[in-house]
């Protein structure tokens, strides 16, 4: 990892598992966990904040997706908002709760993730698939972007993320991905950008924008989401 980054959590072994990541500047604040219930926890406590800060025209969460080798299967979901960052460990958890799946389906919610065609594929594939969260996925709003140098080791990314307690570094690799990813959405005003017709093939229901230094396979995607078409994601397990 960079020297401006940073991680330590106080009890490893538990679920849930608070960790702190020092990156650069910033304090992040991370929640690891399989539970249902510690999940709706932190979507209501962030939604709250952002309804006492009167910020729920344009919600921006940060969103990204690990695997382990061989499988084809998500093992990890992470959201970002602003500081707080939540781990859902996919393959561990029993079930996914009802308030996750009405969370991302919120139309005013802009979900940024650096992520790519497979990553949809991984996540598609994960053990709580539905009809739903298929239509789920291939809606969710995201910026498909490389940024060199702000990911941690390749080692990390192949290790095994299927594992019941997370290591510090995995955490860390998870985190500052979704952190990333917020701030990447957080400074783009993705309201104020175009239409165009650079994959028309692409997902239905998505708009891709091409960004400049960037090879042809990545862009920006975007998409609005309207609150029924993920209801589905409740029927995960």
């Amino acid at each position: 990892m960079a020297r401006n980054i940073s991680t330590y959590g106080g009890n490893h072994g538990q679920d849930p598992r608070t960790v702190i990541t020092n990156f650069f500047d910033k304090r992040l604040e991370t929640t690891v966990t399989s539970r249902p219930e510690i999940i709706q926890q932190w979507i209501a406590e962030r939604l709250e904040v952002i309804k006492f800060f009167h910020n729920e025209n344009r919600i921006i969460v940060g969103v990204g997706v690990q695997w382990t080798r061989p499988t084809r299967e998500a093992d990890t979901l992470q959201l970002c908002i602003g500081t707080r960052c939540l781990v859902i460990q996919l393959s561990r958890t029993l079930s996914i709760p009802y308030e996750l799946g009405s969370f991302l389906g919120k139309a005013n919610i802009h979900f940024v993730g650096i992520l790519n065609d497979f990553d949809k594929e991984l996540l598609l594939n994960c053990k709580h698939k539905s009809g739903g969260l298929k239509r789920c996925i291939k809606n969710l709003e995201r910026h498909v972007l490389g940024i060199p140098g702000v990911c941690s080791y390749n080692w990390v990314g192949r290790s095994n993320w299927n594992a019941q307690y997370l290591s510090t570094n995995q955490v860390q690799y998870a985190v500052v991905d979704a952190y990333v990813s917020f701030e990447i959405g957080r400074v783009i005003e993705i309201s104020e950008i175009q239409y165009s017709a650079l994959y028309p093939h692409f997902w239905n229901g998505l708009r891709v924008f091409p960004v400049a230094g960037l090879p042809q396979q990545y862009g920006v995607v975007t998409s609005s989401l309207p609150s029924s078409t993920c209801l589905g994601l409740t029927y995960f397990h």
